[in-house]
């Protein structure tokens, strides 16, 4: 392991600090100043060790010079270290706020700010109380109250600070990988992808929820799937894997659709059904985050997508893709009914893609089968999204999200 690869290790081991501290303010002031300290020197460790890299000059000011210019979580990381360094800790705000989630639009969401810890059981009760008797019974039972603490540097307005710091390992680790793959060597496992360190993925300290249908408190859990070892792939997906050149990744939202489509199919047709699945992937078409979901309500749902819009501002793909099977319920606008107990007309398999300009598009197949217990099969078909299945409403505030980062784009 490479000294600049080392020190990036013990800084993946900092950001899991930072996450687990995140409701102790003494120690998540000590390990975010540990943090932007320790980050920024895994650049001058590549740098001392130039005379190991070729053409050293060329490719440094292709992959950071260009690539970092004009990124603002960048330089605010870079001078931010100045600052702990030479003049103290960085001024930080925190606040702490229960908010009512009812819909997929965050503009609909009640939220009250918590002075102290202890003011957040009353605050629960108050919205639970709001909850019961102002929204309509199939909208109450899918709603949700989500408790959350939130850290901002005054020096970084508007970026809760955790997802600034994992921004920043982010984009070193993905130096690290172009570095080692310019050096003609894997990067070494024991520097982990962002999805791979549980602190950041489950985010405990950070936020509770309380589902309004039985008012226990919950949380959302990941789980790490390992490669089985020794896995032979059916033949099908052997052949899928010839059409692309992995070190090539799937450049632009058609090929990765095109991609994803015939594994989707392919999926579902082996198996007979497919998990719900989500990818993301940088402007160069390298997948930076991809993972399985497993919903048990639609308040989960609610959840999922918002936790998916911090995770898009966090890691900045270029391009999302959307990979589930859905039930088609009873439009009937009799919001008395809970969504659990619509009627279900019909089912089908689709892969939604979006990028950051907003832009959907959307592959669709119906679900059939012959007989109740038959084996089930998919029919392709391309209507509306609009007038068939309507808007992709849960999309809704991954699209905010884009449009946030395309608009920080053109003002970079």
């Amino acid at each position: 392991m490479r000294r600049w690869e080392k020190r990036l290790s013990d800084v993946a081991q900092l950001l899991r600090q930072c996450a687990a501290s995140y409701f102790e303010p003494d120690r998540f002031r000590l390990n975010c100043n540990q943090f932007l300290t320790t980050s920024r020197t895994v650049n001058f460790l590549i740098q001392k060790d130039k005379a190991l890299i070729p053409n050293f000059d060329e490719w440094y000011a292709a992959q950071v010079i260009e690539l970092w210019a004009g990124d603002k979580v960048m330089a605010w990381g870079r001078d931010s270290r100045n600052h702990i360094e030479k003049v103290g800790d960085l001024d930080l705000e925190s606040e702490l706020a229960v908010t009512l989630i009812f819909t997929h639009d965050e503009d609909q969401d009640i939220s009250i700010l918590c002075a102290r810890n202890e003011l957040i059981g009353a605050t629960v009760r108050h919205l639970l109380r709001h909850a019961e008797k102002h929204l309509p019974t199939g909208v109450s039972d899918a709603s949700v109250l989500r408790i959350r603490r939130r850290w901002v540097a005054n020096t970084l307005p508007g970026r809760e600070l955790l997802s600034a710091l994992t921004y920043i390992y982010g984009r070193q680790r993905a130096l690290a990988v172009s570095l080692a793959s310019y050096l003609g060597r894997p990067l070494p496992r024991e520097i982990p992808e962002i999805g791979d360190i549980r602190e950041i993925r489950e985010r405990d300290g950070q936020v509770r929820y309380v589902k309004f249908r039985d008012r226990k408190p919950s949380r959302m859990a990941s789980h790490v799937i390992r490669q089985v070892p020794d896995y032979l792939p059916p033949q099908w997906l052997q052949e899928l894997a010839k059409e692309r050149d992995p070190s090539k990744g799937l450049p632009g939202l058609n090929v990765q659709l095109e991609f994803h489509t015939k594994m989707a199919e392919g999926t579902f047709q082996q198996f007979g059904n497919h998990m719900p699945m989500m990818w993301m992937y940088d402007k160069a078409g390298q997948a930076v985050g991809h993972e399985g979901m497993v919903p048990d309500d639609q308040a989960t749902k609610f959840i999922y997508w918002r936790t998916v819009a911090d995770r898009v501002e966090s890691l900045r793909p270029a391009t999302l893709i959307w990979i589930c099977e859905i039930w088609i319920k009873d439009r009937a606008r009799n919001f008395e009914l809970p969504m659990r107990k619509m009627p279900i007309k019909g089912e089908a398999l689709h892969v939604m893609g979006i990028d950051r300009s907003g832009h959907v598009t959307t592959i669709y197949w119906d679900i059939q089968r012959d007989s109740p217990n038959a084996w089930p099969r998919l029919v392709r078909r391309e209507p509306s999204p609009e007038t068939q299945y309507g808007a992709p409403y849960f999309l809704l505030s991954v699209q905010r999200a884009f449009a946030r980062i395309h608009q920080a784009v053109r003002h970079a």
